[in-house]
């Protein structure tokens, strides 16, 4: 009569000791990051953000999401990440507003880094609390969800992702591909608003994508989980086949909507120009 591991059992911790264990990750995550936004802007900010003229106006909306200028300066690198474009043009105007407030001169148009800076902190504040739901679902274990999110927010291979400022769109990615998961999960286990959670997928699928390309790999979390810890009945073919179409088709759409906007699907080639050198 053991408890099947994924079933998201309670362990009898009461919700609001659980909620307090979720406040304490996101805080804690912060506090982390506090000295952060003291930082200048490094590296490719320059390239992303700074020298790219095409952030300093939120219009035309649709540029960031048809021009491949708005993803750095002049378009000279082949990436499409809208999501974070459109953030960083959010935190030129917060940043051009605070000079407004403070009297300040900006003739040169340079922002201030530490607004986006804080960006990329609350970013992943959320990203801790949304790992600690994601564990919580899977192992019902709040303990284990707590440290597990801690981990994750404090370990060292984050750094670079949350104080690196053009790195925003991991941050991105991985707060939509979390939600989702954490739907897909949800949705596993009920039968009441089965449309309403599946259209959740989707979107954060959706906005992941459009945060960055690593994103496409979702689909194939989503099924190692259905079919190693989701419920049986989910691991019909038909079922699959129905469920994991939709995806797809996202995937297909993002693709040809990066080529129509770049000329092509890639970042760069291979390395040695051999798919198998790059990878072994």
């Amino acid at each position: 009569g053991g408890k099947r591991l994924g079933s998201g059992s309670s362990t009898g911790w009461s919700k609001s000791v659980t909620r307090l264990c979720l406040v304490a990750v996101v805080l804690v995550t912060g506090l982390a990051y506090v000295e952060v936004p003291r930082a200048a802007f490094v590296y490719d900010d320059g390239t992303f953000i700074v020298k790219n003229h095409t952030l300093r106006t939120m219009k035309p909306l649709h540029k960031f999401f048809t021009d491949r200028k708005a993803y750095s300066a002049d378009g000279r690198f082949a990436i499409y990440r809208p999501l974070p474009a459109l953030s960083y043009a959010i935190d030129y105007q917060i940043s051009y507003a605070r000079d407004r407030w403070e009297g300040r001169q900006n003739p040169r148009g340079k922002p201030d880094p530490a607004v986006f800076h804080i960006t990329n902190i609350l970013g992943h504040m959320v990203n801790a609390g949304l790992v600690f739901v994601l564990l919580l679902l899977l192992f019902g274990n709040v303990p284990a969800a707590t440290l597990g999110a801690l981990v994750f927010a404090l370990h060292p291979l984050n750094t670079e992702s949350v104080s690196w400022i053009s790195r925003r769109g991991n941050v991105f990615f991985l707060a939509f591909a979390l939600t989702a998961f954490c739907l897909h999960v949800r949705l596993s286990r009920t039968s009441n608003r089965k449309g309403y959670l599946y259209a959740g997928v989707l979107g954060c699928y959706a906005l992941s994508l459009l945060s960055q390309e690593l994103a496409v790999i979702l689909p194939a979390l989503l099924l190692t989980y259905d079919l190693l810890l989701g419920p049986v009945e989910r691991r019909k073919p038909s079922r699959l086949v129905a469920y994991y179409v939709p995806l797809a088709a996202l995937a297909v759409l993002y693709l040809g909507l990066r080529y129509m906007v770049l000329g092509k699907t890639a970042q760069q080639g291979y390395h040695g120009d051999s798919f198998l050198i790059t990878m072994f």
